[in-house]
C-alpha cells in the first residue's frame, strides 16, 4: 500500500521547493508533486528525465503537468538506469503543442487587456440606464472570467514563458481592479434595485 502523502504547510516545507504558504505540494518516499506557483523553484528549468538533488537524494522529473489541476511537477527517485528520452518525433510534437498553447495564451492575454481597458472606462452605475448597466456588468464579469482562466492556463505552462512571474503579477493586479468594479456593480444592483444577488 502506497505511503500516505504529506502536504506542505507552515511547519512542513515542500522538500523540492520549500513551499510553506499552503498545502499545494504533496510527497511521500516514492513521489513528489511540486506545485507550479508564481514563485521561483529549483525545478523550474528541468525537463522530463533530468534530475535534481533533494535532501541528498537524486530525484528525476517525470512530467510537469501532473496533479488534479495539471500544474504540478511529478518527481520520482532517480534510478541508475538510463532515462527514457523523447524520440525526435515525440519532441517535435511536444514542442508543437507547447507553441500552440503559448500562442493561445497570448491571444487570451490580449482579450483580457482589451476587456480591462473597457472596464476602466465604465462610469458610476447611478448614471446608467438598466440596459447600460447590464452591458457594463457583462464586460466586468467577462473580464474576470477571461483573466482568471488565463492565470490558470499560464501556470500550467509557466516554466516555458519568458517573464512568466512578472506577467502573472501584472494580471493579478488587473484582476483585483476588475473584481473591485464587478463587486461595486453587484452591490449597486442589490442596494438600489433590490436584486437579491446583484444581477
Amino acid at each position: 500500500m502506497p505511503e500516505r502523502y504529506q502536504r506542505s504547510g507552515p511547519r512542513n516545507p515542500c522538500p523540492a521547493c520549500g513551499r510553506v504558504k499552503d498545502a499545494d505540494c504533496a510527497w511521500n518516499d516514492d513521489s513528489i508533486l511540486c506545485h507550479q506557483g508564481s514563485e521561483p523553484r529549483p525545478t523550474d528549468k528541468l525537463r522530463p528525465g533530468q534530475t535534481i538533488e533533494i535532501n541528498g537524494q537524486l530525484w528525476a522529473l517525470i512530467r510537469s503537468n501532473a496533479g488534479y489541476s495539471g500544474c504540478a511537477d511529478l518527481l520520482k527517485p532517480h534510478s541508475d538506469r538510463k532515462p527514457v528520452l523523447l524520440s525526435k518525433i515525440e519532441q517535435v510534437a511536444y514542442d508543437s503543442t507547447l507553441n500552440k498553447a503559448t500562442a493561445h495564451l497570448a491571444s487570451q492575454r490580449q482579450i483580457f487587456l482589451a476587456l480591462v481597458s473597457k472596464v476602466r472606462g465604465h462610469i458610476d452605475p447611478y448614471w446608467l440606464t438598466l440596459e447600460e448597466l447590464e452591458s457594463q456588468q457583462i464586460e466586468q464579469e467577462r473580464a474576470w472570467l477571461v483573466g482568471s482562466a488565463y492565470t490558470k492556463e499560464a501556470n500550467i505552462i509557466g516554466r516555458h514563458r519568458v517573464n512568466h512571474r512578472e506577467d502573472l503579477r501584472i494580471v493579478a493586479r488587473l484582476l483585483k481592479e476588475v473584481n473591485y468594479q464587478r463587486k461595486d456593480t453587484r452591490a449597486f444592483r442589490s442596494h438600489y434595485l433590490g436584486e437579491a444577488h446583484g444581477g
